[in-house]
């Protein structure tokens, strides 16, 4: 019973605010949502081998 009041209230909420604020607010988290679906895909690959590093040893003392 409780979720349900919450739901309500919220879908009140949402209907007060101005619909260029509601569009703005969806087009955000559509573009977090994108991003971390790219961070998954990114996420379940294969790491590429680090480049090795051309160390130059120079004299300790001169």
């Amino acid at each position: 019973m409780a979720a349900l009041a919450q739901r309500n209230w919220l879908t009140q909420v949402l209907r007060l605010i101005p619909a260029q604020l509601h569009q703005a607010l969806d087009a955000w988290s559509y573009r977090v949502a994108r991003q971390r679906a790219q961070q998954r895909l990114l996420a379940g690959q294969p790491r590429k081998p680090a480049a090795p590093i051309a160390y130059k040893l120079r004299p300790w003392r001169d």
